[in-house]
């Protein structure tokens, strides 16, 4: 019974074998086909050529140590085939004895949603026991397309004999022990439904301008079978961050099932910065009463080179003052001391974002001061005391009041030196009442300084001519003789001196004598300033002086001679003439005083 139940057994063995290899689960066609197929054992890749020997499609494999390397020609196709270790493959196809191309094994016999997901996922290295695994996609590919007698060339290569390169791989879900062929074309394959995805969620859609853009960035997708394929995403477009705008980048991804998708996404190029104004001097020092130009040299541009500069607000505030005024004007007169701060501001349109500068000018008078009120030139009386300081006058241009700051110096006549008669801030007393003690060219010298600037100073000078103008006096010696004799020759000048009042003597050419009286009968004249007695009695000379600057007489002054006869002979006369001729000069001579020093003329013969 065992023995004949044994050969029951083997016989339905024998009878499922003929019944899975008789036709319609067999194919048994024999013609060469368009194509021959390049195994490499190196890199895990089938490489399918045309005839001509154009690489067309490449496929990932799973080879083993086992796989034989040579050229062989299939022999057999097998829809569904029992594997090793009671496992099973689907669109198979044999290479030579026990060596097939077949999908990763299966599980269970027929049910293609029991594939093993560790198995698929190690395609593209060696895990096979000599077959060639593939997916179901391009094993039933080879199954379809690859007739019997298709030549195989098995090859131990390098990625150098791979033309169209290694395809990339697709991967289930590792924590899955079996499922269905990702690309099994059975409708039934929940995958079948599943595509890939770009994911932009994450990605900002605006952009600083001018700042570095990644396309890619934050850009991520998956594949139909959910896992990431971000490194494999492309886009079309570009985005111009120094151009403000929107830009559309299109992306997509293709995943290695040969499914696509695609994502748009707007980008807007956006200005977030403050316009910038230029040109502006944060702290300036300036003159005072000066222009200043509000806008000279102050420009505003956007981020992106947009001009703003005619949109600029312009506010100050005066010294003293804390309101801003606005101000259209384009220049600003700078009429007080102190600092103005003045304020420019612009609106950036693309962002209403404000910008502010701030400009402080110092205004400071540092110029010469004007002084007012000094003569050129003036003449003054001898002995006479003067104010010096007398409706004198110093500003500032800004009209600060420096009169008590003037410096007052004096040169006298034949002097080089300057004596100080006040220092600024000194006791003016000594210029407010000065005299002028001598005659001649006084210069008055009168200085003041600029606080601020004291290199800045004003100098001016009055020419002061002192002069004496008042009546001369008349001198007479004490020692000019009042007696004559008849007969003599008098010199009337002898002994008189006229003089200023200022102690100058006058020249004798500014004297004059008259003779007023005489005796009745007499003849005698003043001639040349001689006057000869020729009658006994008095005689009276009047002198006077006239001052030479104003043509003032002194008063008159009047002497009397008294000429008397002599009683003696004429020889006795002679004698006590010659005598006295020897003791005192002749009178034809007279000393005529010049600038105080007596000298001796003698006077013409009349």
């Amino acid at each position: 019974m065992k023995t004949k139940g044994m050969r029951l057994l083997l016989a339905l063995g024998v009878f499922l074998f003929i019944f899975l290899t008789v036709p319609g689960n067999r194919n048994s066609v024999y013609a060469a086909g368009n194509y021959y197929l390049q195994i490499n054992k190196g890199t895990n890749v089938v490489t399918v050529f045309d005839n001509s020997g154009k690489p067309i499609h490449a496929f990932l494999c799973s080879t083993g140590p086992a796989t034989p390397i040579g050229t062989y020609y299939t022999s057999e196709r097998l829809r569904w085939h029992t594997l090793y270790f009671e496992c099973y493959g689907q669109y198979c196809t044999r290479i030579t004895g026990d060596i097939l191309f077949h999908s990763v094994y299966y599980l269970q016999y027929g049910d293609p949603q029991t594939q093993s997901y560790s198995a698929f996922n190690r395609l593209g290295t060696m895990a096979s026991h000599g077959c060639v695994r593939l997916t179901v996609a391009d094993a039933k590919w080879i199954y379809d397309n690859c007739p019997l007698r298709t030549k195989v060339v098995i090859i131990n290569g390098s990625a150098a004999n791979d033309p169209l390169g290694k395809p990339a791989a697709i991967k289930v879900d590792a924590k899955k022990i079996m499922g269905w062929d990702p690309t099994d074309p059975d409708p039934r394959n929940p995958y079948a439904s599943t595509f890939p995805s770009i994911h932009t969620q994450a990605k900002t859609t605006r952009i600083r301008y001018g700042t570095t853009f990644s396309p890619l960035a934050g850009i991520s997708a998956t594949d139909s079978l959910g896992n990431d394929i971000s490194g494999q995403v492309t886009y079309r477009g570009a985005v111009n961050t120094k151009r403000l705008g929107q830009y559309t980048l299109v992306y997509y991804v293709r995943d290695a099932l040969g499914r696509t998708a695609e994502a748009s996404v707007t980008f807007e190029v956006v200005d977030m910065k403050k316009a910038v104004i230029s040109g502006v001097k944060k702290r300036q020092t300036k003159e005072y009463a000066s222009v200043f130009k509000l806008r000279a040299g102050i420009r505003a541009r956007t981020v992106d080179g947009k001009n703003l500069t005619k949109k600029i607000k312009v506010k100050v505030v005066y010294p003293g003052s804390k309101k801003a005024r606005t101000f259209k004007k384009k220049k600003l007169k700078l009429s007080k001391l102190g600092t103005y701060k003045i304020y420019y501001s612009v609106t950036n349109p693309n962002n209403q974002k404000v910008t502010k500068k701030t400009v402080r000018i110092t205004v400071k008078d540092t110029k010469k001061p004007k002084l007012t009120g000094i003569s050129p030139a003036k003449t003054v009386e001898y002995n006479s005391t003067q104010n010096l300081m007398a409706n004198l006058s110093a500003k500032l241009v800004s009209g600060k009041n420096l009169t008590k700051k003037i410096a007052v110096s004096v040169r006298e006549p034949q002097s080089s030196v300057f004596v100080q008669l006040k220092l600024p801030n000194g006791s003016s007393k000594a210029a407010k009442a000065y005299t002028f003690t001598k005659t001649g060219t006084y210069e008055i010298q009168y200085s003041v300084s600029n606080p601020s600037n004291m290199a800045a100073s004003t100098v001016k000078s009055m020419m002061v001519s002192v002069v004496d103008t008042k009546e001369p006096q008349i001198l007479i010696a004490e020692d000019k003789s009042l007696q004559a004799f008849v007969g003599e020759t008098y010199d009337v000048f002898y002994g008189v001196t006229a003089k200023l009042i200022s102690g100058a003597i006058l020249e004798m050419d500014k004297v004059s004598a008259v003779l007023l009286e005489k005796p009745s009968g007499s003849k005698a004249e003043i001639i040349e300033g001689q006057l000869l007695f020729d009658m006994a009695g008095e005689y009276k000379i009047e002198y006077r002086a006239v001052n030479p600057a104003s043509n003032l007489w002194a008063k008159p002054t009047i002497i009397t001679i008294v000429a008397e006869e002599k009683e003696a002979d004429s020889t006795q006369r002679e004698d006590e003439t010659e005598a006295v001729s020897a003791e005192q000069p002749a009178l034809t001579e007279r000393p005529q005083e010049t600038g105080g020093v007596t000298e001796c003329e003698t006077m013409p013969q009349m």
